[in-house]
Parts: C-alpha cells; structure tokens; sequence
C-alpha cells in the first residue's frame, strides 16, 4: 500500500514546482516589464 502512495507523491510534487516556476516567470516577466515602462516615462520626462 505503501509503494503506490510515494511513486504517487514524487509525480505530483515535480508539478507543482513547475507551476510555480511558470507562475515566478510570469510575475518576472510583468516586473522587468514595468520597470522598462518607468524607465521610459523617466526618459521622456526628461527629454522633453
């Protein structure tokens, strides 16, 4: 009864991570994004 339940457990855990690891990226993803946007605000606020 044992065995199934680890094999069971070793299968989903490698899934969650990846979720996590989509969901981190995702969010990188949207910071680097908003960042890029600031700078540029910053840009043309001080070229104009």
């Amino acid at each position: 009864m044992n065995q199934p339940e680890e094999t069971n457990l070793t299968t989903q855990c490698p899934n969650k991570f990846k979720l996590l690891d989509i969901k981190n990226q995702q969010i990188a993803n949207i910071v680097k994004f908003k960042i890029q946007l600031a700078k540029r605000i910053v840009n043309i606020k001080q070229h104009s």
